[in-house]
């Protein structure tokens, strides 16, 4: 995306259709230039103080009126993007936006790409690069936990971790330097204890943080889960009440589901992409076999697994150890039927479990605490700081790598030389996470996924 400082942009910031009121952002050093050859009212833009706003219309440059506004002005570096913007609230009628926008573009202004608004407030230092993804997140965020989680890094505590750990890898290098530039200074070998005990907790802060990659996943977007058991243990029933209507096939017949059957829900603030699948048996029906083949293939690829299991029943010994390899909830099913409580060699095996009712629904209230549990949820709180995206992880991950290697290195051969050079590496890597050094491309790539007007 094309990006000059020098360019005044303008855009829609309100989502686009039909609404009540459009917001039209007009950002860069000519904003209020621009805006006051379209803005007539009683109150010059330029006279308006920061946070200030005034009442008129914004017409064409020949003063045919488009609408009835509200402008609101913000002088740099006081603003969203650091730069002088101004606000125009409008009605929001797609034609009216359209109209007005047309006027700020003919005055001057260039069409805002996506995201950049947000970038030009990270070129102008008023966001880190993690915190204005943050922001991409925030504006995703179909859950409150997932936005609590997204305002967290907007907020900079992501952040703040990774500048405390960018201080501390800086004075172990100084500790380095001192060893390998300075040895007849005998550096006592307790500094280099330290250094390699400070490596270690630096290690320990990557490796914490890339502990939250899959929580944070799963809260942006949803969690796939496998539906699984043996034949007519319900599966297809509880489907069907998670989804509250018929998606799947429900007889008293095993092995009436053969295909995949998928459907995403709400439980509470978690958003599950269930998949039933064919009852898990032994079977010579090749049509049958198809289907147990594929949900052996989802299993693998699933992120939960509710194990459905008919109450009375027994497990086949081959899947006693599915917790052990997935996260998973055990539903001991038809309890209108069949009332009582998991056996204890079953409770003992599967830690998360429940009694319930697909069909009338006993004992599902408590299904959304255990799907937490299960994949982790109940970890994060509303000031952890998390890796929301792949460019986080992945930067995270080649951080942790180099800083392990330098922990090897110092330990099994005591190389200071080659230690130190893998040191740089993880603060190169460090600094990459953070935005701090990273090329235009990384960024180009980071704004790509942002929507027009913010």
């Amino acid at each position: 995306m094309r990006f000059d400082p020098e360019e005044t942009v303008a855009a829609l910031a309100t989502p686009a259709g039909t609404g009540a009121l459009g917001v039209i952002r007009v950002s860069g050093p000519k904003a209020a230039g621009i805006a006051e050859q379209v803005f007539r009212g009683k109150r010059k833009i330029a006279d308006l103080k920061g946070y200030e706003a005034a009442y008129g219309h914004a017409c064409r440059p020949d003063g045919t009126v488009l609408d009835e506004v509200i402008v609101l002005r913000f002088r740099a570096p006081k603003s969203y993007t650091g730069e002088d913007s101004v606000e125009f609230s409008c009605h929001g009628g797609p034609a009216v936006l359209e109209s007005v926008l047309d006027a700020l573009y003919e005055a001057g202004a260039r069409p805002a790409g996506p995201g950049e608004f947000t970038r030009r407030a990270l070129m102008n230092g008023k966001l880190s690069l993690t915190q204005a993804e943050g922001v991409g997140a925030l504006i995703g965020a179909d859950s409150r936990q997932a936005a609590d989680l997204a305002l967290t890094q907007r907020e900079g505590r992501l952040n703040a971790v990774l500048e405390q750990t960018e201080e501390q890898l800086i004075d172990l290098q100084a500790h380095l330097a001192a060893v390998i530039d300075f040895p007849e200074e005998d550096v006592p070998e307790m500094t280099v204890t330290q250094l390699i005990d400070g490596a270690e907790q630096a290690r320990g802060v990557l490796s914490e943080l890339l502990d939250t990659y899959e929580s944070g996943q799963i809260l942006q977007n949803g969690i796939r889960t496998a539906l699984l058991g043996p034949p007519n243990a319900g599966k297809s029933s509880l489907m069907n009440r998670l989804c509250g209507r018929k998606r799947s096939i429900v007889t008293d017949i095993p092995g009436t589901t053969r295909d995949l059957v998928e459907s995403t829900v709400r439980l509470e603030e978690l958003t599950l992409h269930l998949i039933d699948t064919a009852g898990l048996t032994d079977t010579e029906d090749p049509v049958e076999a198809e289907g147990v083949s594929m949900a052996l293939e989802q299993l693998r690829s699933a992120q939960l697994v509710l194990l459905v299991l008919e109450a009375g029943r027994e497990l086949p010994e081959e899947w006693m150890n599915l917790a052990e390899q997935k996260p998973t909830v055990l539903l001991w099913n038809k309890q209108d039927l069949r009332p009582g409580a998991v056996p204890p060699e079953l409770a003992e095996r599967f830690p998360l479990h429940l009694a319930v009712s697909a069909k009338t629904g006993e004992g599902l209230e408590q299904l959304t605490p255990l799907i937490r549990q299960a994949v982790s949820l109940h970890q994060l709180s509303g000031d952890t700081a998390a890796l929301l995206n792949r460019r986080q992880k992945d930067a995270a991950l080649r951080t942790e790598r180099a800083l392990e290697q330098a922990v090897r290195l110092l330990k099994e051969q005591g190389n200071f030389d080659l230690a130190s050079a893998c040191m740089d590496e993880a603060l190169d890597e460090l600094l990459s996470l953070s935005g701090k050094q990273v090329d235009e491309t990384v960024i180009d790539r980071v704004f790509s996924t942002f929507c027009v007007g913010k």
